[in-house]
């Protein structure tokens, strides 16, 4: 072999090393660059995935509040509710609201009306122009200032019993007039009580209305606040699951309430409160510690009549 063929065997040899160590360099330098480069893409991706999922949970949130606000609104406007007839109110729009327990032929105290008189008090309210009342309806009124009639009036029924049922619903049937019946879900159907299929059978009429008296009618003032927003969640999750329904309105066992007790109401999603303050329910009451008119036994529908035209006058 000759001294050029030597020399470029050499050379070529020489290239094929350079060529090689310049390889490996690279795998060197770019491995460790892949490395981190992959490190940061997994970083990234898991970056974005935690946005993605926080974006979700905002969403969720979002749609979870406007599906309750919707909630509300088609709770309060269920039965149709057009107010662009009712009549503006120049003053202060309030609604007498009549406070009943037990309509029964047992008069075992002072909270006992008999079926007669309870039936003569509808007669007279009737004759004398009232127009009667949901909660819903009794909400509109108060925020916006109209009523459906020159004279309105909501009847209300504390605790649930089922003489309600047997003795007071079919009264109101026969007049057609609406009632609400403030019932204590962990007293129902027990011995003395409402049933399910009652609440329901009384739900479709279209003229009965089921609210919170509170899961077990502890009196709200003896309750620390945990204790009492519990007692209205629970209540009210009641409630809204077995009737399919947002529930409005709270009554106060007793009528008791403390300086914590609106705010919670507020806080579990009620609009209405209603206390036993004697007097018209009006929005300057605040409108989650709501007064009322107590009947007494043995109120003859002109006494009530008096009872409302003193209350009126004040």
């Amino acid at each position: 072999m000759n001294r050029k063929k030597k020399w470029q065997q050499k050379r070529k040899i020489a290239n094929i090393k350079f060529s090689l160590i310049m390889i490996l360099l690279i795998i060197i330098v770019l491995t460790p660059l892949s490395y981190f480069t992959l490190t940061g893409l997994n970083k990234t991706q898991q970056v974005k995935k935690e946005i993605t999922s926080v974006s979700k949970q905002k969403i969720k949130k979002t749609k979870e509040s406007i599906s309750k606000s919707q909630a509300v609104k088609s709770t309060i406007n269920s039965n149709n509710i057009d107010t662009s007839k009712w009549i503006p109110s120049q003053e202060e729009a309030w609604v007498p609201t009549l406070m009943y327990h037990h309509i029964t032929h047992e008069i075992t105290d002072n909270n006992c009306l008999t079926p007669e008189d309870f039936e003569f008090q509808l007669d007279t309210l009737k004759k004398d122009g009232y127009t009667s009342v949901s909660p819903e309806e009794a909400y509109l009124i108060f925020t916006e200032n109209k009523k459906p009639a020159k004279k309105v009036i909501c009847l209300t029924f504390d605790d649930g019993f089922d003489d309600f049922y047997k003795n007071a619903y079919p009264l109101l049937k026969k007049y057609n007039m609406k009632a609400t019946s403030f019932v204590v879900t962990n007293f129902l159907n027990k011995i003395n009580y409402l049933t399910d299929p009652q609440i329901l059978e009384m739900k479709k009429s279209g003229l009965i209305s089921f609210q919170s008296h509170t899961a077990s009618h502890q009196s709200m003032e003896s309750l620390n606040v945990k204790d009492q927003l519990e007692q209205l969640q629970t209540s009210k999750k009641h409630l809204d699951n077995s009737l399919k329904q947002e529930t409005l309105a709270i009554c106060y066992p007793a009528g008791k309430f403390d300086e914590h007790t609106a705010n919670l109401a507020n806080q579990a999603g009620y609009k209405l409160g209603f206390t036993t303050q004697s007097g018209f329910a009006a929005k300057s009451d605040g409108l989650l510690t709501l007064s009322r008119v107590r009947i007494n036994s043995n109120m003859t529908g002109e006494e009530v009549l008096n009872v409302l035209k003193t209350a009126e006058n004040h």
